[in-house]
């Protein structure tokens, strides 16, 4: 999401291009999101910040004077351990939608485990990421980084918070009002995202970079994904994420593709596979490497190349999601054999 930030506010005269070149490099070593760091220099506002993501993504947005004016029967509809986990703080609430001030509103994996948790249809909402942190530690006791000190200092000699709150669960609080009640959020977010992802494939400069930005773009919708390298007559494991975390020594993980699996189903045919896998000793291994059973709904999708299986795509869930998501996941390994592609590319022009 960086970039994609980073050249809106270039496009918004927002910020210049070096001042972006600046504030990317002091991201690499210092951390936090791109626009924590520009308000750390002094060259951007977090209200402009939140704006322009907010147009980007036709999600609403929310600032400091609203995150830290909130009513507690409001804070209380999400508890404390989801809003640290997930980095949330509740805005507002109407009837069974409740608006939710997020980091990362466009990860909608979140939204929908928040919305299951708790009950109500989630809408989220763009906020600075100082000022939520600042609101988390003030309605939920959940300390901030000292990094984050010197511009909360900032942030809170613009916008004290006020001594009172409304005593209503329905907050009042001030959100942009452009998009509100935009249906089309999911779908623009989804758009953002694969965006940012096409970028970032574009922009590899080895292979092993490509997987974890494969698998982190999936995990926004789905808990178990997995990469798979095709030679050598075996299947060798890649990389594999499971609730969003790297599964260790993956890469030490092969199944032979002499024996029955749907890894060399999908070898033999050159197509998708999606249904449970059947009880095989192959599929068994894998499934245990995988956390897999009793077996999910099981989809595989192979990258091709020059007419051979390079790699195969593996992701569970239910099977509406898998059905709901193939074409993107499609997509996805269309654009990470391009990927690859131009890696041979580049490594031929620096051989001749």
């Amino acid at each position: 999401m960086a970039i994609k930030l980073g050249t809106m506010l270039v496009q918004e005269g927002l910020i210049s291009l070096q001042q972006l070149d600046e504030a990317l490099k002091y991201q690499t070593i210092f951390g936090g999101r791109l626009g924590t760091n520009l308000i750390e220099m002094g060259v951007a506002e977090e209200e402009d910040i939140a704006r322009v993501l907010s147009e980007k993504l036709r999600v609403p947005f929310t600032g400091s004077e609203e995150l830290l004016n909130i009513p507690a029967e409001l804070v209380r509809l999400i508890p404390r351990k989801i809003a640290q986990k997930y980095k949330v703080v509740p805005l507002r609430q109407e009837k069974k939608r409740l608006y939710l001030a997020m980091v990362d509103p466009s990860d909608l994996r979140a939204v929908d485990e928040i919305g299951f948790i708790s009950g109500y249809a989630i809408h989220p909402l763009v906020a600075p990421e100082v000022s939520l942190f600042l609101a988390l530690e003030k309605h939920y006791g959940i300390d901030r980084d000292v990094r984050y000190v010197p511009v909360i200092k900032q942030i809170l000699k613009k916008n004290p918070p006020a001594k009172k709150t409304g005593s209503s669960g329905s907050s009042t609080a001030s959100i942009s009002p452009a998009r509100t009640n935009d249906p089309s959020w999911r779908e623009n977010i989804s758009r953002y995202a694969i965006d940012e992802l096409s970028q970032a494939l574009a922009d590899v400069r080895e292979r092993d970079q490509i997987a974890p930005l494969v698998l982190k773009y999936i995990g926004r919708t789905f808990d178990k994904s997995a990469l798979f390298l095709i030679r050598d007559g075996m299947a060798h494991g890649w990389q594999a994420r499971i609730n969003g975390k790297k599964v260790p020594d993956f890469d030490h993980f092969h199944i032979s593709l002499n024996d029955p699996s749907i890894l060399k189903t999908v070898v033999e045919t050159g197509s998708f596979y999606l249904g449970t896998p059947p009880d095989t000793t192959e599929n068994n291994r894998l499934l245990e490497e995988l956390q897999n059973l009793p077996p999910e709904t099981t989809l595989l999708i192979p990258w091709v190349k020059q007419g051979r299986v390079i790699c195969i795509l593996y992701v569970t869930g239910q099977p509406s999601m898998l059905t709901g998501e193939f074409f993107d996941l499609q997509k996805l390994t269309q654009k990470a054999t391009l990927a690859l592609d131009i890696l041979i590319l580049r490594n031929k022009i620096m051989m001749t």
